[in-house]
């Protein structure tokens, strides 16, 4: 006996939010979500918090060093780490707002290009990447690492397979891609780049 049963996919309900129901801005950039279940979004003007119901916002207003915020990341501390467009960095910890006007670890950071990412490694170290830059943050130390020359982009920081901080860095002239990796105060060549790599959301390097 052959017996035919039918099956309905799994239906989903979706909720359409935008500016009309609080968010801050139109175009949203990143979203991340922190340790309480609250959600964040990086919009072009301003960061918006979503607790499920209702949208709490910050501009420049609240302490931010400028409205348009490109990328978030929420570290194991549950620091909300803050990407504005320009050359700055903030991060939200526990009700506040921390920017190198206010915190003296942010302070130590001589940060002269855009942030491209920050990332945490498995012992908890912080890394942050800018153009020539890295600079890593291990409890209220900073350590900044220069790149090879400053013909040397850094396009991401990210994590091996290990745990420990890989960078990507590329020169337009000659042209040359090559993943470094980070040991001790300097960057040790570890890889060159003959096929497309890339970087997954969660900081880790993919082949």
């Amino acid at each position: 006996m052959l017996l035919c049963s039918t099956a309905r996919a799994q239906e989903y309900n979706y909720v359409n939010y935008n500016i009309r129901d609080g968010l801050a801005g139109s175009v949203v950039y990143h979203m991340v979500q922190d340790h309480d279940g609250f959600i964040w979004f990086a919009t072009e003007t301003g960061l918006s918090r979503f607790d499920g119901s209702r949208f709490k916002n910050f501009t420049t207003a609240d302490g931010l060093p400028e409205n348009e915020i490109v990328q978030l990341y929420v570290d194991s501390r549950n620091r909300v780490w803050i990407i504005p467009f320009k050359n700055k960095l903030c991060y939200y910890f526990k009700g506040k707002l921390y920017t190198s006007e206010n915190d003296s670890l942010l302070r130590k950071l001589d940060i002269k290009h855009n942030i491209t990412s920050v990332v945490e490694n498995n012992k908890g170290v912080v890394g942050i990447s800018e153009l020539h830059k890295i600079h890593l943050i291990n409890n209220d130390r900073v350590k900044t690492i220069e790149t090879l020359n400053d013909s040397f982009a850094v396009s991401h920081i990210g994590l091996g397979f290990d745990g420990d901080f890989i960078v990507p860095l590329s020169r337009s002239s000659p042209a040359e891609i090559g993943i470094y990796k980070v040991a001790g105060d300097s960057l040790v060549h570890i890889m060159d780049m003959s096929r497309f790599h890339y970087i997954t959301q969660n900081g880790h390097f993919m082949s």
